[in-house]
């Protein structure tokens, strides 16, 4: 997994690239990739996603009387890899395997509650900055200010307007949740998937997860994980 510090692009060595002119051609190019999978049976899927399989549509709106491209979104499809617990695993040789599905899955669950925790105090300081708005005076009378100089705890002088609080302007330099550290460089899947998470101003996207559970009564556990 490579990537651009300049630009922020996430790149895959060896990765593919198709163009396609029409939906269609899309939907192919999309069962292609998907029929590229490692697939092995497992003791509850007989047909489980051994890697995780990202593919990135890059839809364009073009102008057809110039022939510019005018506006442009993108949609990230992921198989990721089926996980079970390793004492179902009767293949010693795939328990190193499983553990890695693991770490990787549990990479992804970080940076999502990253930045739920990013959301959550980006969300709480817009609202305490509402709330701390004055209200605008009933009244037309205006309170006269002194035009002299003053001296503040700190031995600064302030002009007309006084001085600035120190906290105030501590607010102004950082933004909320800009300490909140999101671990995208922890796997290779989440290092792939920062574009798509992690917008410039903060979390971008929407996320939508399709989830095939067994039915069984016997694999309740590894459903409610």
């Amino acid at each position: 997994v490579r990537e651009d510090a300049a630009t922020g692009r996430v790149w895959v060595e060896g990765q593919r690239s198709e163009s396609a002119a029409t939906a269609a051609g899309a939907a192919e190019a999309l069962s292609g990739a998907l029929a590229r999978r490692a697939v092995t049976a497992t003791a509850i899927n007989s047909g489980s996603s051994r890697g995780h399989t990202v593919v990135t549509l890059s839809l364009f709106h073009v102008d057809m009387a110039t022939s510019e491209r005018v506006a442009r979104g993108t949609v990230t499809v992921v198989d990721m890899a089926g996980l079970e617990r390793t004492s179902k695993v009767s293949d010693v040789a795939r328990i190193s395997e499983t553990k890695f599905i693991l770490s990787s899955l549990t990479s992804l669950v970080n940076v999502f509650r990253a930045l739920k925790a990013k959301q959550r105090a980006a969300a709480s300081a817009k609202a305490a900055a509402k709330s701390s708005v004055p209200s605008s005076p009933s009244s037309s009378a205006t309170t006269p200010v002194s035009k002299r100089k003053s001296r503040t705890p700190s031995g600064s002088t302030a002009g007309e307007g006084g001085a600035m609080p120190a906290s105030a302007a501590g607010a102004k330099a950082s933004k909320p949740g800009s300490r909140i550290v999101v671990p995208f460089r922890d796997s290779p899947l989440t290092r792939i998937l920062k574009p798509v998470l992690m917008g410039a101003s903060g979390p971008s996207g929407r996320v939508a997860m399709l989830l095939t559970a067994s039915p069984c009564a016997d694999d309740f556990d590894e459903k409610r994980s």
